[in-house]
């Protein structure tokens, strides 16, 4: 949940931490005593998640300092409630893949849906303010952004109705959704394989430092690797003043990486574009278009610092708009003119050609073995489908499922070719040979599975795709990294099942509280209303009372809006999800 309130249905009331106070100058204690330690209060949480942005290094030593502090709850190990360390969504993908692993909300039982986030919304809201409050000094700065922060949960308050229907509406459609996915994946895989899967995920989801079952094992290229790479050689030439600081931000390998990245954006936008389609909403439309304008400014920003590397790329791209006439750019349709794109019309840095060819060639290995991954999960899903999909409306529902991984997989399909499009064009000016043999042409029918069930051709005669036989760091026909790769999936398949179901029941308690609260708000406002006020004269005495009547009008209506936009939602959250249910669930 992202609401400014307790999200946890194993949270009790606010604990209230005394002010501190320095300590007075006492006697020395005994060298032998031990050092007191408060009792836990009765409200005191069991468990407590704690989500933090660099939460993976802030937790390592979080206990040795609280030490260092005045005796506290978290002090005693005994008393301290348990403690599990997530970073907030968001943040998490500028994490190294360990971390992603490890301290993933999506992975972890009983947070539902939780992204983290919420803390920095307010802030989000309250950017345009910074052009008035930088001019301020502390107290007015302080007094404004409290009038801002006020309004902003104000309006939180006022739309919950709203917001907690969409919400639920969501979460019930996804929770059937992903809990259908899960029970079709799970009865295609072996029993003895599941079983085992099952008993490391509960024992990593009970204690963390048991082996995690989301975390590929098996080695292999990345593009990650390749840019960490690039950047220390970056650092190693600026030490050495090979290489001069033309921009602060961007290094020139950095340059290359970003195009690299602009260039899979327009790949997918120019999908969703060709999804939408003649009978699309004008929201559907409107969120394209919108998303065409951001990226269309991202890639503007990046030409202006590639011409700063590159500067012959300007000519070459004044003579394209102006081939181009009055036709307004369009972000899926510009040309980043990278160094593979343009060899024949002049001469670069040689650098910038080897950069772009390392990340290309790990690009390449990451999208196979990403094909590859996506292949064996489809087998999976037609098993499933031939064993458990009976009737009309769950072969629909099936069929849905399969179009979305055939979609990612031809997504995975067109960018490869692309990839090695520039991998080859860069070859030839660079000499680099034998990468063909590995990164080999990708045709329609190279896309089949590991098993005969997709071929129309006799085991017997059947020749395993070239793509299961490359090297691309592992082989893809070991045991080990097929069983991996069915694993890390059906984790993940298990944890969607599992969340939305989490999310259901926590939206439950969440209606259930903010009703709570609103008829709290309004009992409180009540007892000030009736109240006589004889330090005051009747004027101010009537004022006050008329004040607080109004807020008991508002709070009613708040109550009663609540209770009437969510009626019969309590009753389709609380009903008990179809997740195959784990050993030791209730």
């Amino acid at each position: 949940m992202d609401y400014f309130f307790l999200s946890s249905l194993s949270f009790t009331p606010r604990l209230r931490i005394p002010a501190f106070r320095p300590p007075q100058p006492q006697a020395p204690a005994p060298a032998t005593a031990p050092r007191p330690q408060p009792a836990a209060p009765a409200t005191l949480p069991k468990r407590v998640v704690a989500c933090y942005d660099i939460v993976c290094q802030w937790a390592i030593l979080l206990f040795t300092r609280i030490l260092l502090y005045p005796p506290n709850v978290l002090s005693s190990r005994d008393d301290r409630p348990d403690m599990t360390f997530l970073v907030p969504k968001f943040h998490l993908n500028a994490h190294r893949p360990e971390c992603r692993a490890n301290f993933s909300l999506n992975f972890t039982p009983h947070v539902g849906r939780t992204d983290g986030e919420a803390p920095e919304r307010g802030w989000a809201a309250v950017n345009a303010v910074a052009n008035s409050t930088k001019e301020m000094g502390p107290g007015s700065r302080r007094d404004t952004l409290d009038d801002h922060f006020g309004d902003y949960n104000w309006r939180k308050i006022i739309t919950m109705a709203t917001m907690f229907r969409t919400k639920v509406q969501e979460a019930i459609a996804k929770r059937e959704e992903h809990q259908d996915a899960y029970q079709a994946f799970h009865g295609a895989l072996p029993a003895a394989d599941t079983d085992q899967w099952l008993i490391m995920v509960e024992a990593w989801e009970k204690d963390r430092s048991n082996t995690n079952p989301f975390a590929a094992k098996v080695e292999r290229i990345s593009e990650s690797a390749v840019r960490l790479e690039l950047a220390e050689e970056d650092a190693v030439d600026l030490r050495e003043s090979l290489t001069a600081s033309i921009h602060d931000d961007v290094s020139p390998s950095r340059l290359i990486a970003q195009g690299l990245e602009l260039e899979d954006h327009q790949r997918v936008l120019r999908r969703d574009m060709e999804e939408l389609g003649p009978h699309s909403t004008d929201l559907q439309r409107s969120k394209v278009i919108e998303r065409s304008n951001r990226l269309l400014r991202k890639i503007e920003a990046w030409m202006s610092i590639q011409v700063l590397y590159m500067p012959q790329v300007a000519p070459i791209r004044t003579r394209s708009e102006i081939q181009g006439g009055d036709e307004m750019p369009s972000a899926k349709n510009v040309d980043l003119l990278l160094p593979s794109s343009i060899l024949s019309k002049g001469s670069f840095d040689t650098k910038f050609l080897d950069y772009e060819w390392r990340l290309r060639y790990a690009q390449a290995h990451a999208v196979l073995d990403e094909i590859r991954r996506l292949i064996l999960l489809r087998t999976q899903m037609y098993k499933s489908k031939d064993k458990w999909i009976q009737g009309q409306r769950m072969h629909t529902r099936s069929l849905a499922l399969l179009n979305r991984v055939s979609r990612r997989i031809d997504s995975g399909v067109e960018k490869y070719r692309d990839v090695c499009t520039a991998l080859a064009k860069l070859s030839t000016h660079m000499g680099k040979v034998g990468w063909e043999s590995e990164l080999r042409e990708i045709k329609d029918d190279d896309l089949r599975g590991l098993s005969s069930e997709e071929d129309d051709v006799s085991e017997g005669k059947r020749v395993i795709s070239w793509i299961w036989k490359t090297n691309t760091g592992v082989d893809a026909l070991d045991d080990e990294g097929k069983q991996e790769a069915l694993r890390i999936e059906w984790c993940k398949a298990r944890a969607r099942a599992h969340r939305w179901e989490e999310e259901c029941l926590l939206l439950k308690e969440e209606m259930r509280r903010v009703i709570a609260f609103h008829r709290h708000k309004q009992s409180f406002w009540e007892e000030l209303a009736t109240r006589t006020y004889s330090h005051v004269d009747a004027a101010t005495a009537t004022g006050l009372r008329s004040y607080a009547g109004r807020q008991v009008d508002i709070q009613r209506r708040l109550a009663g809006k609540c209770v009437v936009s969510w009626h019969g939602l309590s009753e389709q959250l609380g009903k008990e999800g179809a997740v195959i249910r784990d050993k030791g669930d209730a």
